[in-house]
């Protein structure tokens, strides 16, 4: 499976550098990284498909929006934990929001959850986020709390573009 996962991160990488001469307003694949504070400390790494927000003429990049399959996990090899997930994004300059469902499964539980978040943003380079992790099953797993903070990178190549100039 791992081998699987590293095949598919290499071949979205080498598109996504191929697609870096796109226009904003195309659609686009951006890697994504960071992670999630529960209970625990998880790791998230995924792939973003949506689009750069702004005018190339005028304003320059102003945010992004789209869809993100992206997986959270720890390291912890006794309890692990593994929350393949799907999440909408809006991010405009300063503000984000994003809306998620996770299925987090640690050995034979599911704990699938619903996950509003809002906060701060670097025109969708760089988010900051407190959500809440909405239960919608009975199983729970403890390391999972009811509140989260997330710091996620996007490589989002306009955007670090224009931060720099």
């Amino acid at each position: 499976m791992m081998t699987s996962f590293v095949f598919m991160f290499v071949v979205i990488n080498a598109y996504c550098q191929a697609d870096s001469a796109k226009g904003f307003n195309d659609n686009r694949f951006i890697i994504t990284g960071g992670v999630n504070l529960h209970h625990n400390v998880m790791g998230e790494i995924g792939v973003l498909y949506g689009n750069i927000l702004g005018d190339n003429d005028k304003f320059g990049p102003l945010g992004l929006k789209g869809v993100r399959l992206a997986s959270e996990f720890n390291t912890d090899s006794k309890n692990f934990i593994l929350g393949p997930k799907i999440s909408y994004e809006f991010d405009l300059i300063f503000l984000g929001l994003r809306m998620s469902i996770i299925d987090y499964k640690e050995s034979n539980l599911n704990d699938f959850r619903f996950v509003p978040e809002i906060g701060l943003t670097l025109i969708g380079c760089i988010d900051l986020f407190y959500g809440v992790n909405i239960p919608l099953t009975h199983e729970r797993i403890s390391a999972i709390s009811l509140s989260r903070l997330s710091l996620i990178i996007n490589i989002n190549l306009p955007g670090y573009k224009a931060l720099l100039n």
